[in-house]
């Protein structure tokens, strides 16, 4: 016996009837069923309270066929006449089946043009019975199987379209908009046409589609242009050095030093020799370029900086801030907070300077105070202090400040929760990135031939926030593009699955999910595919993010998720 098809492949078939005619229509069910078929019979009563339109209208969306017993009970009921219309209304294919002669009682009106099949003994159509009536509705439904299964799913996600509000997440993206068009250029002769919804969906789909084509069109030319305002920075810092060297020159004739390599510390020295000839003001702006080459952060993340490296950083430190320097100001405060060799930690001084260079308007020194409060490392926490520093340094254009904004009001984090504040500032981490995200894309393919590492955790982190900030067509179009640059990159198909999920494309996400099973999260990491995948969830949870399709992994997989 062959192996019956799943459920989900099946042709729907929603099954109308009076019930006086209930002994026939199960018996019909149970032919259909064995022929492999998916029939829906309601066999609720009809109360005066009850909703019941809602649950038929349902029934009857979800289906792909309605089989309507007509007879002279459900011709003149009218609850049959609203299913027969419901059905017509949406488009749906009719197919009236007779399990006795009508007599004198006239078919619905919606009916009247259609071809029906007689399942009892009819003498005008020598042959006909159940048999023969049931073979032929099996041949009538197997007509045009394929293009029915697509208007019912395409109907179905309009609908949800519809009911949210007409949302752009909830639209057709890439590929699946050529296909619902060509979907709706091959509707075969015989087939319902496309109801109006089906049609406001496509085009709605089509027209996000090319304004999202525009928008990256506009914003692929602001990141050029942003590249070369970065270019010509980068040239002008360059030509601070070359000043700032030649500077270190003068000094040195006029001391006859020994001094030949050109460096940082050298060039302050050269400042000094410039500030005795009443060249102050213009030292101090060649030193804020030089030091604003310099990226802190990533210097004091190195653990394995030894205690001459940071001495020597202090010391630049100290003399661009005796100069009134905001970026080394900034540079020393955070020195001063950290546990490195060769500086030892006063937090109150540390403090101190970062309000210095915060209050030249450094940028830098608002996050790290902002994160000092927050964290109570170096000051006693205080929430309120600390959200004042991340809002002054987003204002500022600090990203690192905008995304923990976004954890700050997801999480409530001294300030009543709110998750649609929260998404405002995750949207404005991601179109900070994007720009950053380009240029490390050219830069590595100038030096490297192709797309690096630095690319792809942009990228990730882009995605990322694009799906806490709900814009998931547009976390889907990055993963696409990271998963066009590096395809073996787990924490890239993570955030494709995730973007898949909340689109609606549960078995597109699901594939992804369980394709990687049992390996690696990430190159470095020490936690397994599985785990990654529960503690993104976790973190959606948290970002006020839910899907039926988290719980139905999570049990896939067996890993129990923590901190909800």
């Amino acid at each position: 016996m062959a192996e019956a098809l799943p459920q989900s492949d099946k042709l729907h078939v929603f099954v109308s009837y009076s019930r006086d005619d209930l002994g026939f229509a199960d018996q019909l069910v149970e032919g259909l069923e064995l022929t492999g078929f998916a029939p829906t019979i309601d066999r609720h009563g009809i109360s005066g309270g009850e909703a019941w339109e809602k649950r038929l209208g349902t029934l009857i969306r979800e289906a792909d066929t309605v089989v309507f017993v007509l007879s002279p009970a459900s011709a003149v009921s009218k609850i049959c006449t609203w299913e027969v219309d419901e059905a017509a209304r949406l488009n749906k294919r009719i197919l009236p089946v007779l399990p006795c002669a009508l007599g004198d009682v006239g078919a619905p009106q919606t009916l009247k043009d259609l071809n029906y099949i007689f399942f009892y003994d009819e003498p005008k159509l020598p042959g006909s019975g159940f048999g023969s009536g049931l073979r032929r509705l099996v041949n009538a439904l197997n007509t045009d199987l394929d293009w029915l299964r697509e208007h019912t799913r395409l109907l179905a996600r309009a609908f949800e379209w519809e009911a949210a509000g007409r949302p752009g997440n909830r639209l057709l993206s890439g590929g699946d908009i050529n296909d619902a068009k060509a979907w709706a250029a091959l509707r075969p002769r015989e087939a319902p046409p496309l109801t109006g919804l089906h049609l406001d969906f496509i085009r709605a789909s089509e027209a996000a589609e090319e304004a999202r084509a525009s928008t990256e069109r506009r914003q692929l030319e602001e990141m050029a242009r942003a590249q070369a305002e970065r270019a010509n920075a980068l040239k002008e810092a360059e030509r601070a050095l070359d000043l700032a060297a030649e500077a270190q020159a003068r000094r040195i004739r006029l001391r006859n030093a020994a001094l030949a390599a050109v460096t940082l510390v050298a060039v302050i020295a050269g400042w000094q020799a410039w500030r005795a000839e009443g060249q102050r003001k213009e030292v101090r702006d060649l030193l804020g370029r030089a030091i604003g080459l310099i990226n802190t952060s990533e210097l004091l993340r190195q653990t394995a900086l030894d205690a001459d490296t940071t001495e020597t950083i202090l010391g630049i430190a100290e003399k661009g801030s005796a100069l009134g320097d905001a970026a080394a100001m900034a540079m020393l405060g955070n020195l001063y907070l950290y546990d490195l060799k060769g500086v030892a930690p006063d937090h109150s001084k540390g403090v101190l300077w970062l309000e210095r260079a915060a209050s030249e308007g450094d940028a830098g020194a608002m996050f790290s105070l902002g994160v000092t409060f927050y964290s109570g490392k170096g000051a006693p926490r205080n929430h309120e202090k600390s959200l004042s520093w991340f809002l002054k340094a987003a204002a500022a254009g600090n990203v690192g400040a905008m995304a923990l904004l976004g954890e700050t009001y997801a999480h409530g984090t001294g300030v009543p929760q709110d998750y649609q504040h929260a998404r405002v500032w995750w949207s404005k981490v991601v179109n900070a990135y994007e720009g950053k995200a380009l240029r490390e894309e050219r830069s590595e393919t100038r030096h490297g031939g192709k797309p690096g590492k630095k690319t792809a955790r942009t990228l990730i982190t882009i995605s990322w926030y694009a799906l806490v900030a709900t814009d998931f067509s547009r976390a889907l179009t990055i993963g696409e593009r990271a998963h066009a640059l590096f395809p073996e990159d787990l924490p890239v198909e993570s955030n494709r699955a995730h973007a898949l999920m909340l689109l609606g494309r549960a078995d597109e996400a699901r594939a992804i999910y369980l394709a990687h099973k049992g390996k690696p999260a990430s190159e470095n990491a020490n936690k397994l595919w599985e785990r990654a995948i529960v503690d993104d969830f976790v973190k959606l949870r948290k970002a006020g993010i839910t899907h039926d399709q988290m719980a139905e992994i999570e049990r896939e997989f067996g890993v129990a998720a923590t901190g909800r």
